[in-house]
């Protein structure tokens, strides 16, 4: 959102919104191992999407295009000082806002055309989609004109694909071998479990770090900046976006699975 003079939060959102959000720069979001560098997206200036706001808010859904077909006059800037929307079609789409050159080249190369360009998958490969090139339509993660069996299977397939790849496989290991800051997912999921997975009473509280929430808060930190220790990930900085709400999902899906912890007041 765009700040008033007391640098309090407007309602207003600039347009180049598309371009990023929160600290973070979509199209330069790329791979950053070299073995991974021919899995991203190539960046396309010439591209020109129109998104559709299905989240029920006043939001207008975002757009990308050159400069020759959106004008920059008058535009506001983003948080990266960008008043055009050129290249800028590689914001979050999906549950989990499968957003960047990167996430979007990983769907492509393992579920989309370039694997069955690369025969990893067949036309018959169940819930991958062969004909479906998401480099050049990214909006494809959620076909808003297609019957909803179709946008539901695609999107939670992505979803599901994602989670997988960027959360379930992370790992960061600290080059200071006497450092604490390592932190493996599976392990850290098993070290969850074995605890008993109890948040207490702090799930009510509008706080982002504390010793019992400490699970919760570095995988929404994984999913939203790309790291387990927002607001200090090393290429996009800055808080989890709705944290507080991502805390109380997360207690409220442990409260449907009877799960016998401390959470009376959410069932």
């Amino acid at each position: 959102r765009l700040l008033d003079r007391s640098g309090n939060p407007t309602n207003v959102y600039p347009f180049s919104n598309a371009c990023g959000q929160w600290n973070a720069s979509y199209e330069d979001m790329t791979c950053p191992l070299p073995e991974e560098k021919g899995m991203e997206c190539p960046l396309s200036p010439g591209m020109t999407i129109v998104g559709s706001n299905v989240t029920g808010k006043e939001n207008r859904g975002l757009y990308c295009g050159p400069t020759s077909v959106y004008s920059t006059k008058g535009n506001q800037k983003n948080d990266y000082g960008r008043t055009d929307v050129e290249g800028c079609c590689w914001w979050g789409r999906g549950p989990l806002h499968t957003k960047g050159l990167c996430s979007m080249g990983k769907v492509n190369y393992y579920m989309g055309a370039k694997a069955f360009q690369d025969r990893r998958i067949t036309l018959t490969t169940p819930g991958v989609f062969p004909d479906i090139d998401f480099c050049d339509t990214p909006d494809a993660v959620c076909p808003i004109k297609e019957g909803k069996d179709t946008l539901e299977d695609r999107m939670w397939s992505v979803a599901m694909f994602e989670w997988a790849e960027r959360v379930q496989r992370y790992r960061y290991s600290s080059e200071d071998e006497s450092s604490s800051s390592s932190w493996n997912y599976e392990e850290k999921l098993v070290e969850f479990v074995n605890g008993g997975m109890n948040m207490f009473e702090y799930y009510t509280k509008d706080v982002d770090t504390d010793r019992d929430n400490s699970f919760i808060h570095a995988v929404s930190s994984i999913v939203d900046r790309g790291c387990h220790n927002a607001p200090h990930c090393f290429q996009f900085g800055g808080p989890v976006d709705k944290l507080p709400l991502r805390r109380t999902a997360f207690t409220i899906a442990l409260s449907a699975l009877n799960i016998p912890t401390m959470r009376k007041e959410l069932v």
